[in-house]
């Protein structure tokens, strides 16, 4: 069968992860061979956890589920802050009223005498992942152990340091199987993240732009020479923040963007990329994807340079969502994204924004991504969404709410500005007020 050549394909080489493999017992495996290195670690306390730590208790809360009942196609979810449980199950509501995970955790095994339930790969769920909501209530999705296997096999050699500080069940699966350390905090303080990338000497993170851009705000407070690399994921980020914030680092080995939903993992990443791909993309399609853009009018294929919706196929991607079916495929089975994109001539693919969000001006459609990351780059905005105000000419007027820069030392309101003789700010007089 020919290629399409409106179509980006992903390599295909390394498709030989078989199809027998159990989420479980893949990870659990990697956990005994990394035995006493770290794996988590709470910044608020300085709690950590090894690897052996970690495989033990995985065994105990695995017998302990079994011991109340938990079988193949129950579901169990968890209700927790970020912390070293939640790390390690998803628990909930096989029982009959919800108890404390102390309570819960009643079995202990020797790990060397323990091995995981038997599962059909292709077709059980391994987890129930959620969306990020922005079409509505979020969705859960049904990943199966197959499906969840090629998500950690393409990303595989997206990692190579050893400290590293991120967001999401996900990330910790990328992170896990490769025996790096996790360093989490429950808060979301920019000035704390950037105390704890200082403290532990955090060399990897992975963040939105919206964090990129606080980094990139504060003073020089902190040291943050460890850090080798940026990974920035969750919405569009323009190349010039991109490029400010490699700048911005005294060590910097990569500063990147990836695209990936939760449906189905990473679509597009520039680590493997030939040559050296604009700050502005996305990189080129991963291993065993197929990405085509649809004209939003004609649904056609379209070329080149051509913005459209960004569609695809992979083995990666879900089964499909709890509670029925959703229209997200088109007549080809390609995953509809709702993410407007292009890529270029070098097969660099590019992600614009959301269909949902772009703004219609008169006969235009403005982005709002693209005009936020303009206003961002003013010294004086810390902040910013755009979103179109309805107009009865134009349509929508693109209209901006932006938090403004505090200055790190405050503000202070008095009645009167002390000077000296003539209007000279007696500026030793304010600091004595301070």
């Amino acid at each position: 069968m020919l290629k399409n050549k409106f179509y980006l394909y992903g390599n295909d080489a390394e498709a030989t992860l078989p199809a027998h493999l159990h989420l479980g017992k893949y990870m659990l495996n990697k956990f005994k061979s990394f035995g006493d290195h770290e794996a988590i670690i709470n910044a608020a306390t300085d709690e950590r956890m090894t690897f052996k730590e970690l495989t033990q208790l995985t065994v105990d809360i695995a017998l302990s589920l079994v011991h109340i009942g938990v079988k193949n196609g129950d579901v169990v979810s968890i209700c927790s802050e970020n912390a070293f449980i939640e790390k390690i199950i998803i628990f909930g509501e096989p029982i009959e009223e919800a108890i404390g995970f102390k309570e819960f955790l009643t079995q202990h095994a020797n790990v060397d005498d323990f091995d995981t339930a038997p599962v059909n790969p292709l077709e059980d769920a391994a987890l129930i992942l959620f969306s990020s909501g922005t079409t509505g209530m979020p969705k859960g999705i049904r990943m199966t152990h197959y499906n969840y296997l090629v998500v950690l096999h393409t990303w595989y050699s997206e990692i190579y340091t050893d400290w590293y500080i991120s967001f999401g069940q996900t990330i910790t699966f990328f992170l896990h199987q490769m025996g790096l350390a996790l360093v989490y905090y429950n808060n979301s303080d920019e000035k704390k993240y950037l105390e704890i990338v200082q403290d532990y000497k955090i060399d990897f993170i992975a963040s939105t732009p919206t964090g990129i851009n606080l980094i990139l705000k504060q003073e020089n407070m902190y040291d943050i020479s460890s850090l080798k690399s940026i990974v920035v994921t969750g919405a569009p980020c323009d190349g010039l923040m991109l490029q400010a914030i490699k700048e911005k680092l005294p060590n910097p080995m990569l500063v990147y963007q990836y695209y990936g939903m939760s449906e189905t993992g990473t679509i597009s990443s520039p680590r493997r990329a030939p040559g050296n791909p604009p700050m502005k993309s996305v990189g080129i399609v991963r291993d065993l994807f197929v990405v085509k853009i649809l004209d939003l009018n004609s649904r056609n294929p379209v070329g080149a340079n051509q913005r459209g919706e960004i569609c695809f196929k992979s083995p990666s991607l879900t089964k499909g969502y709890i509670g029925g079916p959703v229209d997200c495929f088109d007549e080809d089975g390609f995953f509809k994204t709702g993410d407007i994109g292009y890529y270029d001539e070098d097969k660099y693919l590019y992600v614009v924004d959301r269909i949902k969000d772009v703004i219609k001006y008169d006969s235009f459609t403005l982005p709002p991504a693209e005009m936020e990351a303009v206003l961002l780059q003013h010294p004086a905005v810390l902040e910013v969404g755009v979103v179109g105000a309805p107009h009865e000419t134009f349509g929508e007027l693109a209209t901006a709410f932006c938090i403004r820069m505090p200055l790190a030392g405050g503000v202070r309101f008095i009645d009167k500005i002390p000077r000296c003789i003539g209007v000279k700010v007696d500026r030793k007089k304010l600091k004595q007020m301070l």
